[in-house]
């Protein structure tokens, strides 16, 4: 529904059309990683940390993708399994906020249309921190005692903010080989001539990486990194390693239950008559393995891909 309502505002734009009737690319990389100095990093942080409450035994857990279709909802759906792990009390799941962190920036634009001199006593992103503070008090507040709250976001843009703007705050890195994560996306979301070409879910895939990858490179102690095919065939272990990093203990009678997990939006085997993707749950059987499948790719596709991502595939980990 978001995909469709985000083509729908995206076909106003003739020129949008145009080019996605050509298979031209229309991706903007620099949704990705806004540039933000140190020091506004660092003073992001103390605004941050003075508004966020301390709240015993009740936490916020993120878990972030490498872009859709990466092993957001898997990973999610897992640790929902585990008593005493909680979906927000307002209903949602996905919280795109660090994605477009420059609509905070209205705030300041109509405080100074009114009176210039408050606008600029605030630092830029300064509304983004206030935000997701208030965000985040209420939600922690809603929880019950000893919960740990999940929250999912499958696109790491501008991951880099998520240490200044949740400090206080804990997030899994989920990461998947970008071969499948490009072919699960184009299955699920490509599939009238409006949609992104190959090429662009490509490039899109790149650019999601890169994010990852650079975000990777400095050491946050506050960030674990799950490999998706690790996670699918060591569920129990996965999920109880998850647990002995966030220092809580876990019911373990509910581990064993995590290999009967239904599929969730599978590209392969939660497809509908009409070929859009089924978000209902179907069990799963002996031939569903979404980390070998076979892809199916021509030998343009296949070249294509080590062209646009292949080296940061192989960054992550992944030859």
């Amino acid at each position: 529904m978001a995909a469709r309502k985000y083509l729908d505002l995206k076909c106003l734009n003739p020129g949008f059309v145009l080019r996605r009737l050509a298979r031209l690319s229309t991706f903007d990389a620099n949704e990705f990683n806004l540039a933000v100095a140190p020091e506004v990093l660092a003073q992001l942080r103390t605004v941050s940390l003075s508004a966020q409450s301390d709240f015993s035994g009740r936490e916020l857990l993120f878990v972030f993708g490498l872009m859709p279709r990466s092993g957001t909802n898997f990973l999610f759906e897992m640790l929902l399994r585990i008593p005493g792990v909680e979906r927000t009390r307002i209903a949602f799941d996905e919280l795109p906020i660090l994605v477009r962190p420059q609509a905070f920036e209205h705030v300041s634009t109509m405080i100074r249309a009114y009176h210039p001199p408050s606008a600029d006593a605030f630092a830029p992103l300064s509304w983004l921190a206030f935000s997701a503070a208030g965000l985040r008090n209420h939600l922690l507040n809603l929880a019950p005692d000893g919960s740990l709250t999940l929250i999912k976001e499958p696109h790491p843009n501008n991951l880099s903010l998520f240490p200044s703007i949740f400090p206080k705050d804990r997030a899994l890195v989920i990461l998947r080989d970008g071969r499948y994560v490009v072919d699960s996306f184009a299955r699920s979301f490509a599939r009238s001539r409006l949609s992104r070409s190959f090429t662009e879910i490509c490039e899109e895939y790149r650019a999601s990486a890169e994010t990852v990858a650079d975000f990777l490179e400095s050491d946050h102690a506050n960030v674990k990194v799950v490999r998706y095919e690790q996670a699918n065939r060591e569920r129990a272990a996965t999920i109880e390693d998850i647990f002995n990093w966030l220092d809580r203990p876990i019911d373990r009678t509910a581990l064993a239950a995590l290999e009967a997990l239904p599929i969730y939006g599978s590209s392969v085997k939660s497809v509908a008559n009409s070929g859009a993707v089924d978000w209902t749950p179907v069990q799963a059987d002996a031939s569903f393995d979404p980390s070998s499948r076979k892809l199916g790719w021509s030998a343009g596709q296949t070249r294509t891909f080590d062209r646009i991502a292949g080296a940061v595939n192989r960054k992550l980990g992944y030859e």
